[in-house]
């Protein structure tokens, strides 16, 4: 059984080197981990403990699961992973752009922008560690 920062991870890693045609399955999943972390008891109670990052993100739920889970997710990446995220984040990797990551995870075209907050929110966790 796969945990949830390791799918996240996963999905990440395999929205960066698949065809365009299976990208947005792993962008949906990778932005559904996201949103539902939080779901986890511990990181549910965690979240609530940390006001400073809570506030920043509106106390919106799925921000501050975001935020933690990118948190998660850079304390188990290993140092040839982490060189692959970060270029990721700074959007060296060709034809990769986070905008895509974001596009391709949205039903509506209502969603892209709380995607994009998300997707902010793990990356400012991910670089927080």
């Amino acid at each position: 059984m796969v945990s949830p920062v390791g799918l996240a991870l996963l999905k990440l890693v395999s929205w960066t080197e698949r065809e365009r045609e299976k990208r947005p399955n792993d962008a949906k999943d990778f932005f559904y981990v996201c949103a539902n972390y939080r779901k986890i008891p511990s990181v549910n109670d965690g979240m609530y403990t940390q006001e400073e990052m809570m506030e920043q993100y509106g106390w919106v739920p799925e921000r501050g699961s975001a935020n933690l889970l990118g948190r998660d997710v850079r304390a188990m990446v290993a140092p040839s992973t982490h060189e692959h995220l970060d270029r990721l984040f700074d959007e060296q990797i060709a034809n990769r752009p986070l905008r895509d990551l974001v596009r391709e995870s949205c039903e509506t075209s209502g969603q892209f922008e709380e995607h994009e907050v998300r997707l902010n929110a793990f990356i400012d966790g991910y670089r927080s560690q």
